[in-house]
């Protein structure tokens, strides 16, 4: 299909003649949603993806891409954020092996000043994820030989940067640790010159 090669604008057009059909097609509703979601088109996924939950409750990912789709949109406001919340949790309980709801909600509880659960939650989801785990572990092999920070899972904030993520997947090892130890000597600095730093930050 057009989501799998990333053309959501023409997978939109022809899930449109499916749901003419039947408009309450789960999967043609589905991966319009998610196609809006991947456009940034926030305000067209959301109805979307509540309709799903309403006619399919059971179907997981339409509790995951809401979340995703109102985190986007805005994470402030108690309303929003207890919403972004309760769907992470919903997603979790269809699978508690997908790191993908753990994230998540770790984000926004971070992001509203939850620091401690959100930082608890984000570190196990990036250590069930088949994505990072190797990653993670060529990060905690290399902090423990050059010794440049107090705890070892400090550096999960390299997680969040799509270079490194990025070198997992086109350098071979020799390249991604130079990668790493560039950056991690740019979070040595920054710690230095941050007082946040020691307050409770990534």
């Amino acid at each position: 299909t057009y989501t799998c090669i990333n053309e959501y604008t023409k997978a939109i057009q022809y899930l449109d003649k499916a749901l003419q059909i039947n408009n309450d097609f789960l999967y043609a509703n589905y991966n319009k949603a998610y196609s809006y979601n991947q456009l940034r088109k926030y305000d067209k996924a959301s109805p979307i993806l509540n309709k799903l939950i309403k006619l399919y409750p059971d179907f997981d990912k339409s509790y995951y891409q809401l979340a995703l789709c109102l985190s986007e949109k805005d994470k402030s406001g108690d309303d929003n954020y207890k919403e972004i919340i309760n769907l992470c949790d919903k997603f979790i309980s269809f699978h508690t092996d997908d790191y993908l709801g753990y994230i998540l909600k770790g984000m926004t509880q971070y992001d509203n000043n939850e620091h401690k659960e959100g930082k608890n939650n984000y570190i196990y989801g990036n250590s069930i994820s088949p994505y990072f785990s190797p990653l993670n572990k060529e990060i905690y092999e290399l902090w423990k030989t050059i010794r440049l920070m107090p705890f070892s899972m400090d550096i999960v904030n390299l997680f969040n940067q799509t270079r490194i993520y990025t070198a997992t997947l086109t350098k071979n090892d020799h390249y991604i640790n130079n990668d790493l130890k560039k950056y991690i000597i740019d979070i040595k600095n920054k710690y230095k010159s941050e007082s946040k730093s020691n307050n409770g930050g990534w």
